[in-house]
């Protein structure tokens, strides 16, 4: 990717392009990430033309901004990622199972990029956070569909396969929140206390 996304539906373009350039590219340990990645954003861009959030024009412009801080890596050469960035922990647990990969990919960026994008677009806590708190249930709403695609066979047993692997829906969920929550309150407290500046290099 030459530029930045600008759109959500140009993110959507963007991850489904790398589906099939990741598993085969030295960005490999990405590839459960983003096509969870690909669902979530699907349901994220239902959400903003849904008509249920305040600001859809606003939580468009975070998903986006969000979405960039991960492109940024894949847009490296030859996996050129130096384990100081956030994102290089990830790269380099290739033998992770892939749900770890996809949870290991979520924490690096709810916990390092999402509050810059949040810091990025220039408005109040109290601007953002009713949508914010809509799109977390939006987005953990999609992790049976996310274990549905990393390891649920198109099969007769479909069905049966799908309700024994979303046993680990519920603590997954509440993690995943957990996250976003504990990355809201840095967010609150640095645009309390101190002036925007960049949380990771």
């Amino acid at each position: 990717m030459e530029q930045n996304s600008l759109t959500i539906a140009e993110v959507y373009k963007e991850l489904v392009a790398l589906e099939d350039k990741l598993p085969n590219s030295e960005l490999v340990a990405l590839a459960p990430f983003n096509t969870a990645y690909i669902v979530v954003t699907a349901a994220v861009q239902r959400a903003i033309v849904s008509g249920q959030l305040a600001r859809p024009d606003v939580m468009e412009r975070l998903s986006v901004v969000f979405a960039n801080y991960y492109f940024q890596p894949v847009k490296l050469k030859n996996g050129a990622m130096t384990m100081d960035n956030p994102w290089g922990k990830v790269i380099d647990k290739t033998l992770f199972p892939a749900f770890m990969q996809v949870l290991l990919g979520a924490y690096v960026h709810i916990h390092d990029d999402l509050p810059q994008a949040l810091l990025a677009l220039g408005l109040s806590p109290d601007e953002l956070a009713k949508d914010y708190q809509k799109l977390g249930n939006v987005i953990t709403d999609c992790i049976p569909r996310i274990l549905s695609e990393l390891y649920v066979p198109k099969t007769p047993l479909r069905r049966l396969l799908k309700k024994a692997s979303f046993v680990g829906v519920v603590p997954i969920r509440l993690l995943i929140l957990y996250w976003r929550r504990q990355t809201w309150q840095r967010f609150v407290q640095t645009k309390r206390n101190q002036p925007y500046t960049a949380l990771v290099g």
